[in-house]
């Protein structure tokens, strides 16, 4: 990266003024470094680890464990009861393949509760058929080559299903037997989790992980928070978690971020597997943010409203007792959403405001989350609460509505914001110490209809889900590190600003490592202003 120097004949002057005007310089900010390129995008994550229609994700709070990324998919939509379905894939031509069935109760679909079937046909040949199987049956063949609908070098594969009296314990893939490519899936109902430990480094590992009763509790996962407690939530984007046609039964499930507990404990009943709490007053709830504590903030589809959930006392592990639990809806704050995105939300932890992306009103707004009154006692729906509200004279605002479609993604890094916008890919950066907000730059992806969500890791990277691509990515930048060590011994001291120094005098020059972590205010220019920050640094 080309770097310019700063004229020095007036150098030695204005170090001195400026030394006495240091704390006025603003601190460095990683995220500006995006806006200025040398980026390096890497996949991190794909559909072999897990991920399966992902929506969003969050890295532990917890000092221990904050190179763990939490990314939660949103799991398959569960197929009727009694009902048939014929699904067709395009493979590649003299493949071979596998194809699976699955009953998450383990009793197949036919005969004790039931008669299903299924049947799978290639090139008018019946390659796979059953129903009275446990857990599981697979079947392998070769799809050999035949004239379909399918494109040219391709054979539709074409499957027949008819569900039991339990169609939501119902799911099935086709995968490739030489290279694991999946053509096509009905996923488990239910949502589900991959961790990546040491997230971005070379022993970066994932483990994939489903509660078997994720199919209520994460029905439709469409956000996940962490909180510094420990514990996790997510949000439901579903009607009703019961699959009820006439029911709205969902909103926030709570979980134990202990991996000795979650998706562990109660696997196979009586009680409702692992979680530890759930209010359901939000149906299609697409955004959520932590308020610390067993507290969250839910983006409210339904009521197109804010709404908080306090859980109190979580109950007992699988149980069933919401009781002690209590919601603020905040009507005032008009959002709406879009079928099938995530609307993310953050607080911001310097001024305390909830930022909120509200996709379908296509704008950011922010509130106050302590702002309102009670302006009546709501009945809760389908639980006894301990108090559930309809608050009025919230305050809250917009503060960026132009050049966006569908902003989904969102996350604060200090005093910056950044949203990404689903329609395009490109991830926004705002000044947010700025009133009005200010847009610095955009970071261009070029993913449309792609990313839905995004979070920036304790080091400063940018990380995001593509929904559709089931891939997570990483974005870092050359400037990454301890940007004002010159000369990479790990620590600021006397020689970093003495090297500064002297290039801007003209009396040394710098390596492309040195000039790029010289640029401590990310300006282009190795300045005076380098130095002051610098010295800054090593004060501190």
């Amino acid at each position: 990266m080309k770097k310019s120097r700063s004229p020095k004949t007036f150098l030695i002057s204005i170090c001195l003024i400026n030394f006495l005007f240091i704390s006025f310089l603003q601190s460095q900010n990683i995220i500006d470094a995006f806006l200025i390129g040398n980026n390096t995008t890497t996949l991190r994550g794909t559909h072999q680890d897990g991920l399966t229609t992902p929506r969003d994700l969050d890295f532990h709070k917890d000092a221990d464990r904050q190179n763990e990324l939490w990314v939660i998919n949103e799991g398959g939509t569960p197929y009727g009861n009694n009902t048939p379905y014929i699904e067709a894939v395009c493979i590649p031509e003299n493949s071979n393949a596998t194809f699976t069935i699955y009953d998450s109760y383990g009793d197949g679909i036919c005969c004790s509760f039931g008669n299903g079937s299924y049947e799978v046909i290639v090139c008018g040949v019946t390659v796979a058929s059953g129903g009275n199987f446990g857990a599981q049956e697979s079947t392998s063949f070769n799809v050999g080559t035949c004239d379909d609908t399918c494109a040219v070098n391709e054979v539709k594969v074409t499957i027949s299903i008819l569900t039991d009296n339990y169609g939501g314990e119902t799911s099935w893939d086709i995968v490739d037997d030489d290279n694991s490519t999946v053509y096509g899936m009905h996923a488990d109902a239910g949502g589900s989790t991959v961790t990546y430990y040491n997230a971005g480094q070379d022993i970066q590992w994932a483990e994939y992980r489903k509660d078997s009763f994720s199919g209520h509790f994460m029905h439709t996962a469409s956000a996940i928070a962490m909180s510094e407690n420990g514990t996790f939530a997510n949000t439901l984007d579903c009607q009703d978690a019961n699959n009820n046609a006439g029911g709205y039964f969902t909103g926030c499930s709570l979980w134990d971020s202990d991996t000795t507990v979650y998706a562990q404990v109660n696997q196979n009943g009586p009680l409702l597997g692992s979680h530890i709490d759930m209010i359901h007053q939000s149906p299609y709830s697409e955004g959520i943010a932590s308020a610390g504590g067993n507290v969250y903030w839910l983006f409210d589809g339904f009521h197109n409203a804010i709404s908080k959930y306090d859980f109190g006392a979580p109950h007992q592990q699988g149980g069933d007792d919401h009781s002690d639990g209590r919601v603020w809806r905040h009507s005032d704050v008009a959002v709406d959403r879009v079928t099938g995105l995530s609307s993310h939300m953050e607080i911001d932890p310097v001024s305390g405001w909830l930022y909120i992306a509200d996709t379908g009103n296509e704008r950011i707004v922010r509130m106050d989350p302590n702002s309102g009154s009670i302006a009546e006692n709501l009945n809760p729906y389908g639980e006894p609460l301990q108090g559930y509200w309809r608050m009025s004279g919230t305050d809250w605002e917009v503060v960026a509505d132009s050049n966006m479609t569908y902003p989904t993604g969102l996350d604060i890094y200090e005093d910056r914001l950044l949203v990404s916008d689903y329609a395009n890919g490109d991830i926004i950066v705002y000044d947010i110490t700025q009133d009005p907000v200010v847009e610095l730059g955009r970071i261009e992806t070029g993913l449309s209809n792609e990313i839905m969500g995004l979070k920036v890791s304790p080091d400063g990277a940018i990380w995001y889900v593509c929904s559709n691509a089931n891939e997570l990515y990483q974005i870092t930048t050359i400037f990454m590190g301890l940007m004002g060590d010159l000369n990479g011994d790990g620590s600021y001291n006397l020689m970093d600003v003495l090297l500064c120094i002297q290039f801007v005098m003209g009396m040394s020059e710098l390596e492309e490592d040195e000039l790029n972590r010289a640029d401590v205010n990310y300006d282009g220019v190795i300045d005076i202003f380098d130095v002051l920050l610098i010295v800054d640094l090593v004060l501190d």
